[in-house]
């Protein structure tokens, strides 16, 4: 097999771009052995090539062994064995629908049996590839294992789309969540200019998003709107832009901005017709392209979410990256602070899977792993890996590998939890009605008079435990 090296506006002062790297700190994996290496590198043996990628600029020739490749997957043993089939062996075989990077990880994937990419756009592509070409159930849900770990925050556009052009719901609805829950801050981004309509179209047809007024939707559409003028090479006028924002004006609620908004936006940036700016002030239906809907968007409330297994080996890949930079951030971490001067963390307690409609198991294995990091010191205090049998829609208490005490006063610390089987899990915890956290002393794994804490922001998490050597000056963990 060919062997190639990977490498890896609107800038209105009402809203911060932040350019960042699109993908996510990923090391390079090694092959599994100097065998599968050396039967990957016979070229001159090779029996079959391939010209992949969509243009001459990208297109590259790809060789392999025929043999390799109809193992793993029954569209190829058709394609090469089956008497009723033309292949010319003389000339290669033409795959304008991939990049060469992902075929190369198909490719390796039949010699070793591994699962080998260094970005999500690869990845994306070798889970295309594993459906075109039937390869295993493993090693798609290996694939989507990865992209749902690194779909935030640099590439849930990217996952979007994808999964709503491949049909991947569970990866749909993962991406359209973090989109919800997380609205502000990746309109901020400047991957956002470079979506595609489609998927700016997805984000405005939701009815809760997480943004403070309708105002930054509108602002964040003018910006991609600039930025499809620069990359299409159109004339910058008024009439550019407004044609550019037709599609968005069905959807965008320009009604539910107020008259401050509507002037320091709309009427100052000329989009409008007069008719239409009276109208608008006059909060009378537009008509025409316009979204007639007054009231404000929701805030986001997501109930449950989707998660997939890591293998052991994927998860130790996922150990060396950033922490805290990733979909987990979203689903299940817990931040908190310490307001008590000794006191010694003693685990969490943590919902199990929802059960599956056609399920008719009372129980199943569970398997999650939990960070406790020391965000004051920088260090990682606790790494807990649970296992074993839990019933479904019940609740689960999670005691650290180690009891964890701290001393200082203030210790910012992150509690997060890492999956190892694909389920559904619930996404929030019921509070009093007009409570922002919550607060009781209770038993945790056979201790009595624990604290146990809870905020919103914890989602997932239940609740933290502890225990307090020393009376707290003010109440909290």
């Amino acid at each position: 097999m060919a062997q190639g090296v990977m490498s890896f506006s609107r800038e209105s002062s009402r809203s911060d771009s932040i350019d960042e790297s699109d993908e996510p700190k990923t090391p390079r994996r090694k092959r599994s052995s100097f065998a599968t290496r050396f039967l990957a590198d016979l070229g001159p043996f090779h029996d079959i090539g391939f010209f992949v990628g969509s243009n001459e600029d990208d297109q590259r020739l790809i060789t392999c062994h025929k043999l390799a490749l109809a193992r793993v997957s029954d569209v190829f043993a058709h394609l090469f064995y089956r008497p009723d089939t033309d292949v010319d062996e003389d000339e290669p075989i033409f795959v304008p629908d991939m990049s060469p990077l992902a075929f190369e990880a198909m490719c390796g994937f039949a010699y070793t049996g591994e699962m080998y990419v260094e970005s999500f756009d690869e990845c994306c592509g070798l889970l295309y590839a594993a459906k075109k070409y039937n390869l295993s159930e493993g090693l798609r849900n290996q694939c989507r294992a990865y992209l749902w770990a690194n779909i935030y925050p640099n590439n849930v556009w990217r996952c979007l789309e994808f999964a709503m052009n491949n049909e991947e719901p569970a990866l749909y609805q993962t991406a359209l969540q973090i989109l919800q829950l997380k609205t502000s801050k990746l309109l901020t981004r400047e991957k956002f200019r470079k979506v595609s309509e489609s998927c700016l179209i997805t984000l405005l047809q939701q009815e809760r998003l997480a943004i403070r007024s309708e105002y930054e939707l509108y602002d964040a559409c003018l910006r991609w709107a600039e930025r499809q003028i620069d990359k299409r090479n159109l004339t910058n006028s008024r009439e550019t832009v407004r044609k550019l924002l037709e599609p968005a004006f069905l959807h965008l609620r320009l009604l539910a901005m107020s008259d401050e908004e509507i002037s320091q936006g709309p009427l100052a940036d000329d989009i409008l017709t007069d008719e239409e700016a009276v109208a608008l002030l006059n909060r009378e239906e537009l008509g025409g392209i316009f979204c007639p809907v007054q009231d404000e968007r929701m805030q986001p409330k997501v109930n449950s979410f989707e998660t997939f297994a890591f293998n052991d080996e994927l998860f130790l890949i996922h150990l060396e990256n950033e922490y805290f930079e990733n979909t987990y951030d979203v689903f299940a971490m817990a931040f908190s602070s310490s307001g008590d001067f000794h006191s010694t963390q003693l685990g969490i307690i943590v919902p199990t899977q929802i059960r599956p409609k056609d399920c008719t198991e009372d129980s199943y294995d569970e398997d999650l792993t939990v960070f406790l990091y020391n965000c004051t010191k920088g260090e990682m205090m606790s790494i807990t890996r649970f296992r074993g049998s839990v019933p479904y829609d019940s609740q689960i208490e999670v005691p650290f590998r180690q009891q964890v005490e701290l001393k200082c006063k203030r210790v910012r610390k992150v509690i997060k939890v890492v999956f190892h089987r694909t389920g559904t899990y619930p996404a929030n915890y019921q509070l009093e009605e007009g409570k922002d956290s919550e607060f009781k002393v209770g038993n945790f794994n056979g201790q009595e008079n624990v604290k146990l804490w809870h905020k919103r922001s914890y989602g997932y998490i239940h609740f933290c435990a502890y225990t307090v050597e020393v009376a707290s000056i003010d109440r909290g963990d």
